[in-house]
């Protein structure tokens, strides 16, 4: 009796999943992750604009208030003010976009995370001194 109501569940279960479900299934875990959520370098200081413009303007806002402004006594809109939209691209395409936030606020040196740089500059580029955004803090 076991060994029938076994067989019956594994026919079932052979039943339920058609062959073209399987393989629909076996497609999908065989997909590689699409490029732009590939883990970005951490140990780089410099990256290409293609890697900075993956960057969220909300969770840059917030590194900013919650990691810089204080040690820097800048407001979130003074520190994206520093630079012109074109400004902030150019120091990117130099790689110097981190440099540059340690020059605007030096007090991070050494404190500063190269993952945060992604999301600073499109929270720095969203604000910029030429785009008249205001940030919302």
């Amino acid at each position: 009796m076991k060994k029938h109501l076994t067989l019956l569940l594994l026919s079932s279960l052979l039943i339920a999943f058609s062959p073209s479900q399987v393989n629909i299934q076996n497609n999908l875990l065989a997909q590689k992750r699409p490029s732009q959520y590939k883990s970005m370098p951490t140990s780089s200081h410099k990256r290409t604009i293609q890697e900075m413009i993956q960057g969220n303007v909300t969770r840059g806002e917030s590194i900013f208030i919650r990691y810089l402004q204080s040690p820097c006594q800048l407001s979130a809109s003074d520190f994206a003010a520093q630079h012109s939209q074109d400004e902030w691209e150019a120091i990117v395409q130099a790689g110097e976009f981190q440099a540059e936030v340690i020059k605007i606020c030096p007090a991070i040196k050494g404190k500063y995370q190269s993952i945060w740089s992604p999301d600073l500059y499109e929270f720095a580029y969203t604000y910029a001194n030429d785009t008249g955004n205001l940030p919302v803090s």
